[in-house]
């Protein structure tokens, strides 16, 4: 009697193959699929401040985009009147997403330009020297210029600890100020050209971030590392002799 041939009998191993493939071809189609990522919708907020009476801030969250995207975003979130200007390619810059809470529209200006990596200089122009609304100013950054922004985070874990640590970051940040105006002041004749800058203190962080031009940022950032390593000595001399 004739039998009929079977793939299966011919090769053993094929079957469990086959079986095992569509087996995990089943898992992945059963598998689910990962959740979307949940990106906030943007939004503006506007409240009174409750430190200094009568100050509007803001609460913004931007999803990120072209800067033109955000102004536009901003006009139909209660700035429609303000005027905005954009120079050369300033509007085309990406902007990544961010936000700030209860800040005055200044500072906003700065966190924009923080976040580009001062790829952009965002001049803002407040009521009432701007009109009956405000005037935004936007242009990229020069990077020729010799009064380029720049920033640099500086860690200083040792000196922003205890109660009066802020005070005593400021008066190093005073005494580099005055020592950069005396300093400099018989080398350039433009006062716009001199060293400036200002810089921010993120105490719950133990950061200070210095902003300004090159030989700001530079005078500024190696004070407060010395004065790290100095205070980060003091320390350990303090546990040693416990």
């Amino acid at each position: 009697m004739k039998t009929q041939s079977n793939l299966f009998n011919l090769c053993p191993g094929l079957g469990v193959i086959v079986v095992t493939g569509l087996t995990l071809a089943a898992t992945i189609q059963a598998a689910p699929n990962p959740p979307p990522r949940v990106v906030p919708p943007p939004q503006v907020i506007a409240s009174q401040s409750a430190i200094q009476r009568g100050v509007q801030v803001y609460s913004i969250r931007f999803p990120g985009g072209r800067i033109s995207d955000f102004f536009a975003f901003m006009r139909t979130n209660g700035f429609a009147g303000d005027t905005v200007l954009f120079a050369g390619d300033a509007g085309r810059v990406y902007l990544p997403e961010f936000s700030v809470s209860n800040v005055q529209l200044k500072e906003v200006a700065k966190s924009i330009e923080f976040v580009t990596e001062s790829k952009i200089v965002v001049d803002l122009v407040e009521p009432p020297l701007a009109g009956d609304a405000n005037v935004w100013r936007i242009k990229p950054m020069d990077g020729t210029s010799g009064d380029q922004l720049k920033t640099r985070a500086c860690a200083v874990p040792h000196l922003l600890t205890g109660t009066n640590a802020k005070d005593h970051v400021r008066e190093i940040v005073h005494q580099v100020t005055i020592a950069l105006v005396e300093g400099t002041e018989r080398f350039f004749r433009n006062e716009s050209s001199r060293p400036k800058g200002d810089v921010r203190i993120l105490e719950s962080e133990k950061i200070v971030v210095a902003v300004g031009t090159e030989a700001y940022v530079e005078a500024m950032s190696s004070a407060l590392e010395a004065a790290e390593k100095v205070a980060a000595s003091g320390s350990v001399e303090k546990k040693q002799i416990q």
